[in-house]
């Protein structure tokens, strides 16, 4: 795990020094184990290192064997020993014992189709220093980030934004589409990023530039979810045993390992499958909040004694939760809403004491249907497909100069389950919905369509049952520009590495093949949703783990909101200087605090995306 950086100049001008020196410093909390940086001309690489693998020689970059080629890499690769032992029955004659190595080798051999090759998280930088040539990649679902800022005279890249603002003529100016997006949805969606002018690389996805200026963004992977992709599953390999060979390849490391363990499934499941493997030094670490009911110790701790975990709590106070804002909005580079961060933030920051890798859970719910709303996905999709042999009839009463409920029922059942989605997802645009954004101050009011990027990607799977529609979108957005950026950037502000096992290129190939029914069904019941999953660790989990109801990570902030929080956050909406306020007049601002404090949940959510977007100001503006 690292911090990367650097830059490529088309005007042909060396990079300077001083700049990637600077770029690095910003980067020492992903990597105080060692700095590398290379300049050869026009190209310059450099990195922080986070030592997991081969802690004594793994340093970067690192060269080839005709040293034409360097790489630096932020991550994990957990299928290189297969790929070494391919490479090396090739003739390719390795340096280092590092994972990293062996992305450079597979270029040599593969070019850019190299990426699909790789099970594991990524940001990648490769040069060639013989053709002038830039190679930036990113895994297949964001799990490690990659910024980019494009000019006239270079690109300049780095593993966070902090590593890029101190250029020289950097433009530290908000971009008007970026902060639409964020309050829609409470993040920035890639490939936006929050300045004008600065872009993400998004997942699954590499750019190539060369000496001719050009610069071409591709996609090396996305998720399959057509109906000729699902298909069962069962025969063969069952849900334990590919969830217990991603864990077991998630957990090579040189260096402590521990798990965040809430007691819901997914974290759960985990801990089980290392023990199973015959783990026994198992840490764990579960984080909740003081007095309040909704936290996740009791069940943590049942899953820590039936595995004979070592297992710390981290309670935290209404205080800490307010006092550790401008570091959670320092650490995540970019304005994100996602409260849980905070929580998150507090437990790597407790994690570090003992371990320097941890396996979580993210993924899981995206990949196998565990969130509750989507079974009312499930049901909605069940009857248009049962009400679709009748669509020529409905066609017909369509006709009809009315209006109302029934017509637009009518219309559902003409259309195709993308077509329904595309149109019906502007119904519920988020936090700030097309009713509120006319509010919106002249600063916002041409900067586009939140949702156009959403719609696209519906119509553009024509195929897709409704159902792999919205998780292949949550994969798409949700999972890498929110979890999985606040999971990278909480833990690493602790120089902590956080792997997702549910996310192993072979355990998402195995979820993509199941059938719906081995997801969720339209029950209401907890046993509908993660099907596969719950029948696999029944009986090896404590009773109650495997049904209990799904809660998420559920903080007080709301209720707080409502008392010991109100004179804070309506100080911090009334100032005059905060970026809320080129936003929004002052009248609006107060009365969403009246709302919020009355108990409405829009409001409350409004309130803490404008008192987040204050203190990303104060931190970047």
């Amino acid at each position: 795990m690292c911090g990367i950086a650097g830059q490529f100049r088309f005007d042909g001008a060396p990079v300077a020094s001083e700049e990637l020196g600077a770029m690095t410093r910003s980067l020492g909390h992903r990597g105080p184990d060692g700095v590398g940086c290379h300049i050869n001309g026009n190209i310059g690489l450099a990195m922080t290192r986070l030592a997991i693998i081969d802690v004594a020689g793994g340093q970067q970059p690192i060269f080839n064997e005709r040293n034409n080629l360097a790489i630096i890499c932020n991550g994990e690769i957990y299928n290189y020993a297969f790929l070494r032992s391919q490479l090396e029955q090739r003739g390719h004659v390795f340096r280092t014992h590092s994972d990293v190595e062996v992305i450079l080798h597979l270029y040599e051999d593969y070019g850019t189709d190299c990426f699909g090759h790789l099970n594991g998280m990524f940001g990648v930088a490769i040069a060639d220093f013989e053709q002038r040539k830039l190679v930036l990649a990113r895994d297949r679902c964001g799990q490690k980030p990659l910024y980019l800022w494009r000019r006239p005279q270079f690109i300049a890249f780095a593993s966070e934004l902090k590593a890029l603002t101190g250029l020289p003529d950097f433009p530290s100016k908000p971009s008007g589409e970026a902060l639409t997006s964020y309050l829609a949805f409470r993040y920035v969606p890639a490939p936006l990023s929050i300045f004008q002018g600065v872009e993400k690389l998004p997942p699954g996805s590499y750019l190539s530039v060369d000496k001719t200026s050009r610069a071409e963004v591709r996609r090396y992977w996305q998720i399959d979810l057509s109906d000729s992709a699902c298909r069962s599953s069962s025969a063969g390999t069952t849900a334990r045993d590919a969830l217990m060979s991603s864990v077991e390849r998630h957990l090579m490391s040189e260096r402590p390992l521990g798990v965040f363990l809430s007691g819901g499934l997914d974290s759960s499941a985990i801990v089980a499958c290392m023990h199973l493997s015959g783990h026994r030094d198992i840490r764990t670490y579960t984080v909740g909040f003081d007095g309040f009911l909704e936290n996740e110790f009791e069940n943590a701790r049942r899953v820590a004694e039936h595995f004979k975990t070592s297992h710390e709590e981290v309670l935290l106070t209404a205080d800490d939760f307010w006092n550790s804002l401008d570091a959670m909005v320092y650490s995540a580079d970019e304005p994100l809403a996602d409260l849980t961060a905070i929580p998150l933030y507090h437990l790597a920051k407790r994690a570090r004491k003992d371990v320097v890798v941890v396996l979580s859970g993210e993924g899981s719910d995206e990949l196998l249907a565990g969130y509750r709303s989507l079974r009312n996905v499930r049901q909605t999709f069940d009857l248009l497909h049962a009400a679709r042999p009748f669509s020529p009839l409905a066609r017909l009463l369509l006709r009809s100069n009315s209006s109302g409920r029934f017509l637009r029922r009518l219309r559902a059942v003409t259309e195709s389950d993308a077509d329904y989605l595309a149109r019906s997802i502007y119904s519920y645009l988020g936090i700030f919905d097309p009713q509120f954004r006319q509010k919106y101050g002249a600063e916002l009011a041409n900067c586009g369509d939140p949702l156009q990027p959403v719609a696209e990607y519906y119509k553009s799977h024509p195929g897709w049952h409704g159902l792999n529609l919205t998780l292949g979108a949550m994969m798409e957005w949700w999972l890498p520009d929110d979890l999985l950026h606040k999971a990278d950037r909480m833990t690493m502000a602790h120089s902590v590495e956080l792997r997702c096992p549910f996310l192993d290129a072979d355990f998402i190939e195995y979820c993509a093949g199941l059938r719906l029914s081995q997801k969720i069904t339209a029950w209401r019941s907890e046993a509908s949703r993660k099907i596969v999953l719950k029948k696999a660790f029944a009986n090896v989990l404590p009773e109650g783990i495997v049904y209990q109801r799904k809660k998420g990570f559920v903080i007080p902030v709301y209720e707080w909101l409502r008392d010991r929080y109100a004179e804070r956050a309506r100080t911090e909406l009334a100032r005059p200087d905060g970026l809320a306020s080129c936003l929004f007049g002052s009248d609006l601002r107060m009365e969403l605090m009246d709302q919020a404090v009355a108990g409405d949940e829009p409001s409350q959510h409004r309130v803490w995306s404008l008192i987040i977007l204050n203190k990303w100001g104060d931190h970047w503006m």
